[in-house]
């Protein structure tokens, strides 16, 4: 593979659904340029008992942000219970070796 244009991203929120303060930071550059063919994949880690809106808003956030730069997911973006996280950490593991081995395959 020559390079991958890759960007995996596990952001958090806090309180009613805010980003935290490196998060936002970051989200505020991400404002600032457009991605030449990005690939991203975003896992947010929340708390279900916030409720559908405010559950891992970060992901819904960052995604949001991504679609408008023209971005593409490699797979749908995952919002996690915090109780469940040893299976969501198999579902990253997965997506992203998927990705990966799709990008060596198509090289050769």
């Amino acid at each position: 593979m020559d390079s991958i244009n890759l960007l995996i991203l596990c952001p958090c929120t806090y309180g009613e659904g805010q980003l935290t303060a490196p998060e936002e930071k970051f989200y505020n550059y991400l404002c600032q340029f457009s991605p030449i063919r990005l690939t991203y994949y975003i896992a947010g880690v929340g708390d279900k008992n916030f409720g559908p809106a405010k559950f891992a808003n970060a992901v819904n956030i960052f995604d949001h942000q991504l679609h408008q730069h023209s971005a593409s997911p490699l797979a749908s973006s995952l919002k996690i219970d915090y109780e469940d996280l040893p299976a969501a950490q198999q579902t990253v593991t997965d997506e992203i070796t998927n990705f990966l081995r799709k990008g060596r395959d198509s090289n050769h």
